[in-house]
């Protein structure tokens, strides 16, 4: 084989490898492992329709819903979101105060669950209360990219 076959199987291979891995891996269905720490909510739920009015916010603000009658875990979540530093700003904590002052349409929100709702106001993970360490390593992941 001379030289300048050589380079053109190469040049055709680096083109033909990623197109057959591709394929190899959309057919056994690889979806890769999650990097986030909470659960996915897999029904599609605005926070519009959980909570009214919600409180004003600026463009690009996540939302963290804490629905708790006892809230033993309230000041621990606070003081996580504190750890975002200059970003916390970005993110909108729903705790007993303000849920108090809104009207919660489903009561059957779990007690003791962390919600985390997107910029787009869609209700996305959830975490259990007595662990905000996942949801603020999350947020950070988040965050990351975002210039502040």
């Amino acid at each position: 084989m001379t030289k300048q076959n050589q380079t053109l199987g190469l040049i055709l291979a680096s083109f033909l490898v990623p197109i057959l891995i591709a394929s190899i891996l959309a057919y056994t269905q690889y979806t890769g492992e999650t990097a986030n720490l909470g659960t996915w909510i897999e029904e599609k739920q605005s926070l519009n329709t959980l909570l009214t009015p919600l409180p004003e916010a600026n463009n690009y603000q996540w939302y963290v819903v804490y629905n708790c009658q006892e809230c033993p875990y309230d000041q621990s979540i606070k003081n996580a979101l504190v750890t975002l530093n200059t970003k916390q700003d970005l993110v909108c904590y729903i705790g007993k105060e303000a849920i108090e002052t809104m009207s919660l349409s489903q009561q059957d929100i779990d007690d003791q669950t962390l919600l985390l709702a997107d910029p787009h106001k869609q209700l996305i993970l959830s975490y259990p209360a007595e662990q905000p360490l996942d949801l603020i390593k999350d947020l950070k992941k988040i965050l990351k990219s975002v210039s502040k």
